[in-house]
């Protein structure tokens, strides 16, 4: 892992999810926890700092198709980042 300029790190799997609300009625006999994070996280380990220009990751789908440019730090050493599924809501004129 050290010797390469670049190495991405193994997280655990980011699985998208359908957002549907469920209404239950639990009891005292069932186990409540917390939710899990809501973003896909990359990490990786650079060698050294990367010192000329701009650095950002680009995410991808898995059939390559580009999704989104997320910026990146220009630090050595181990670092994470979040990328949120979570899109935008469009904006809606108001009525006068």
């Amino acid at each position: 892992m050290l010797e390469a300029d670049v190495t991405f790190l193994p997280t655990r799997p980011y699985y998208l999810s359908s957002g549907g609300i469920v209404q239950d009625f639990p009891g005292d006999d069932e186990f409540v926890g917390n939710n899990p994070n809501g973003s896909a996280v990359v990490a990786y380990f650079m060698k050294k700092r990367h010192m000329i220009g701009e650095m950002c990751l680009e995410i991808y789908d898995n059939k390559g198709n580009y999704i989104k440019k997320q910026p990146a730090t220009t630090r050595k050493g181990g670092e994470h980042r979040s990328y949120s599924s979570y899109v935008a809501t469009t904006k809606i004129a108001e009525l006068p």
